[in-house]
């Protein structure tokens, strides 16, 4: 970005408006931007849930051992220590099935070569989305489940 005071590097796009704006910029509560991976910020009081670098299947991937993009293995490789994961991870499985059955189909395929993933995906994310919240601690909590619908097969009659 070149301004004035010379050229301003930004990193990204994101980084570029922050530049051309920062005599304005205003920043809204962070509920407007919650990130699976944030530490502090309860998932109940959010407005957005953004996945910022890992997205649903990057986590479900590394589950059933699809290897993460690099830029984002170090996240995947800490989901036992993020405590809104698994609920975040919820809260997409709900808009997606909102959306009608075939979005969800459609989000695996487009995400997993291999169609027994996309089907491991599209089960985990039917029951995730049907499961109360007391079960969903912390990212452990969704590999477990991960493991245990991989293990038994769940609903695989809902899967063509």
């Amino acid at each position: 970005v070149k301004t004035s005071a010379g050229i301003i590097e930004a990193p990204s796009d994101q980084g570029a408006y922050l530049t051309f704006y920062d005599s304005t910029k205003k920043f809204l509560s962070r509920t407007f931007n919650v990130k699976p991976y944030y530490m502090v910020t309860p998932l109940e009081d959010s407005k957005v849930v953004h996945f910022h670098g890992a997205k649903p299947h990057d986590y479900m991937g590394h589950w059933i051992g699809v290897q993460c993009n690099p830029a984002v293995k170090f996240i995947c490789e800490k989901t036992d220590d993020l405590p809104i994961l698994c609920r975040s991870l919820k809260t997409f499985a709900i808009s997606m099935l909102s959306g009608g059955p075939e979005l969800v189909v459609n989000y695996c395929l487009a995400s997993f070569k291999k169609q027994s993933n996309s089907k491991i995906c599209v089960r985990f994310m039917r029951r995730l989305a049907s499961l109360d919240d007391k079960y969903l601690t912390r990212g452990s909590s969704c590999e477990i489940l991960m493991r245990n619908t991989v293990s038994t097969g769940w609903g695989k009659h809902l899967v063509s």
